[in-house]
């Protein structure tokens, strides 16, 4: 039998008013009072549903759209993809953000599959836990993976070892030999997949050409952001690791970063030290110099993935997943 609200107000000793302005986000209860009620639903697996219409049914009319953080150059352009279909107009786009919360994903996967009821899910670099996956699929409700990939769910993916190799390989044959990389976190294996594929794809490189991977020239980031390649480029001044280039695998954003603080502390680039980006988005053509990057077709990922979840939703088949083959643009920084 399913657990209720006042399966959860018993349990915790409170009433079922209050654990229902809990779940609905009501600011006016105690943190304390909040955290437990919180707990008591993630123990007894208490699943809301705030969508009475859905239960009759089966579905909203919504198509989910979930990302770290709406706010990234990246999500931004996905989103300009997913857009710029002509979309049904019973059909809803809603859009959740985890705000760079790894603990938050899953979690978050399951308040949409259990209240929102949606028809189908696009999920921006994100892949919530397996257990999470089954209960999606036991309900029917498609995955759209952008940049992730797993089970039954449909991908829509760029070749970030091959981008992430030819931008490496060209350093090299540019006579650049101590080569960093600004990478997002691996965290031993377990990172998000992109990240983990471009940082294969950079030793790859290096090991085809004879030159041993030196840990000391990986710096990893969390946010993607100018912040980080700010912070990254300290890093490269300050280590004792002789860079001649840095591959920015964490995007444009951070290169972008990186470029304006070695200027500012009298690096030239690409003399000294090149750099060299990934993403392509409207910041590598206006920066000085502008950056050479591995284009990816963000635009046309989230054109597809949003083709894939009309599919489902008209029962078609759209056969994937979609791979998607990324180019080396040249231009000043190396």
């Amino acid at each position: 039998m399913a657990v209720t609200i006042k399966d959860i107000a018993k349990h915790v000793g409170v009433t079922p008013t209050t654990v229902s302005m809990v779940v609905r986000g009501d600011t006016r209860i105690s943190t304390a009072t909040r955290e437990k009620i919180q707990q008591a639903i993630k123990e007894m697996k208490y699943r809301p549903n705030y969508i009475g219409r859905s239960l009759v049914r089966g579905r909203s009319n919504v198509i989910a759209v979930v990302s770290g953080f709406f706010s990234s150059m990246f999500s931004v352009e996905i989103m300009k993809g997913i857009e710029s279909k002509l979309i049904p107009v019973e059909i809803k786009l809603n859009q959740y953000a985890t705000r760079g919360m790894k603990e938050r994903v899953s979690e978050l996967f399951r308040e949409i599959l259990y209240s929102v009821r949606p028809q189908s899910v696009i999920s921006i670099s994100l892949k919530p836990e397996d257990d999470v996956l089954m209960e999606f699929q036991k309900e029917g409700v498609k995955i759209i993976m952008i940049e992730e990939s797993a089970g039954n769910c449909q991908s829509v993916k760029v070749d970030n070892e091959k981008g992430a190799f030819s931008a490496v390989d060209y350093l090299i044959k540019k006579g650049r030999s101590k080569i960093g990389i600004v990478s997002g976190k691996l965290e031993d294996g377990t990172g998000a997949a992109a990240v983990l594929e471009r940082f294969n794809g950079y030793r790859s490189a290096l090991s085809m050409h004879g030159i041993s991977y030196d840990p000391k020239r990986l710096i990893e980031t969390a946010n993607f952001s100018f912040e980080d390649g700010i912070e990254s480029a300290h890093k490269i001044k300050k280590w004792d690791a002789g860079f001649d280039a840095v591959f920015c695998a964490a995007g444009d954003m951070t290169a972008a970063g990186v470029i304006r603080e070695l200027q500012e502390t009298g690096t030239k680039v690409p003399d000294d030290i090149a750099v060299v980006g990934y993403d392509d988005i409207i910041i590598a053509s206006v920066i000085k110099p502008s950056l050479t990057t591995v284009h990816q077709p963000i635009f046309e990922m989230g054109y597809t993935a949003i083709n894939m979840a009309l599919d489902h939703i008209n029962k078609k088949e759209y056969t994937g997943p979609a791979v998607f083959t990324p180019k080396l643009v040249i231009r000043e920084s190396a």
